[in-house]
């Protein structure tokens, strides 16, 4: 079970997109699991709405009873947590959608991790120390606020996330959505973590902490010190409190953005469960040409990497 199933999440989503009615918690039976869902008056459960992720089923441990009403579909659950290296060698972009996530217990120090990300990504890693080091030279002082309570800075990231999306989403021009925010942070769930120099915010992020484990949710910088890369360095520097706090996880939420890569240990695999495309992916795994399509795939991968060395051949057999 995760945030979305928590009665803090809860009250903020209540107050900001149902404000005259009262929502509950309530579990559900869906293959064999229990989920715990935002439910209406009327019973009927919320199984979709564009600041919930995925759900996650209720621990065996945590299960009240099994003789529950059923539910027929959920839009988007967790099928279980692999490796990266299983993400990517077993194909599994193919039937699920990634959530990529760090599992803190895989080091023992913090340096462990930067180390391992240095083994990764030495490039990343050097041009994110250059560029600190260019931003407080040129600039002044650099300064991380893991809870920054200042309006200026929940005003920040809403600002710039707009920016970003003024031309697609128009994320908070949806005054409901910038009140569940808002919300959020009144319960103290919400955690706005910021990046200043010279007192001047260049960064803002906006994350969540339930049950020890960290959620990664909507990152906003002022382009004009894009130079800087901002938003990476503090993408970093709330890594490492979040370490050093004692989080079980940090979680990057849905999606397969290529930088979640560059620091992911594991991926939590999101389907959809229960309805027509939920059938029709398990039935279309089982057929034989998508299973002979999933090695050709793998064949074309092992051809790639191999281009490079066939053209060095090629060249010194032409001179």
């Amino acid at each position: 079970m995760n945030i979305y199933s928590s009665p803090e999440f809860l009250e903020a989503f209540n107050k900001a997109y149902f404000p005259d009615i009262k929502l509950h918690l309530e579990d559900f039976l869906l293959q064999d699991k229990i989920w715990r869902l935002p439910t209406l008056p009327s019973g009927e459960p919320i199984t979709k709405w564009q600041f919930i992720d995925f759900f996650e089923p209720v621990s065996p441990a945590q299960v009240k009873s099994w003789d529950v009403k059923k539910v027929n579909h959920i839009t988007r659950v967790c099928d279980g947590i692999v490796t990266v290296q299983e993400w990517f060698e077993q194909n599994l972009f193919i039937p699920y959608t990634a959530s990529p996530l760090i599992k803190w217990s895989d080091f023992n120090t913090w340096d462990s991790f930067w180390h391992h990300l240095k083994q990764k990504d030495t490039k990343l890693c050097r041009d994110s120390e250059r560029r600190k080091r260019k931003l407080e030279n040129d600039i002044g002082s650099v300064n991380f606020r893991w809870q920054d309570t200042r309006p200026e800075a929940f005003d920040f990231c809403i600002k710039f996330k707009s920016l970003q999306f003024r031309e697609s989403h128009q994320l908070f021009q949806n005054i409901k959505n910038l009140l569940f925010f808002q919300e959020l942070a009144k319960s103290g769930l919400l955690v706005v973590s910021s990046l200043s120099v010279n007192d001047q915010l260049i960064a803002v992020d906006f994350g969540a902490i339930w049950n020890h484990r960290f959620y990664s949710w909507i990152s906003a910088y002022d382009q004009k010190y894009s130079i800087y890369a901002p938003g990476r360095l503090l993408m970093h520097m709330t890594m490492a409190s979040s370490y050093q706090q004692g989080h079980k996880e940090f979680d990057f939420l849905l999606g397969g953005e290529t930088y979640k890569w560059n620091y992911a240990t594991h991926s939590r695999l999101i389907t959809e469960l229960g309805g027509v495309g939920s059938y029709i992916k398990s039935s279309v795994k089982k057929q034989p040409l998508y299973i002979y399509g999933v090695k050709q795939l793998k064949q074309v991968k092992r051809e790639l990497r191999n281009i490079p060395e066939r053209m060095k051949l090629s060249i010194k057999s032409s001179k």
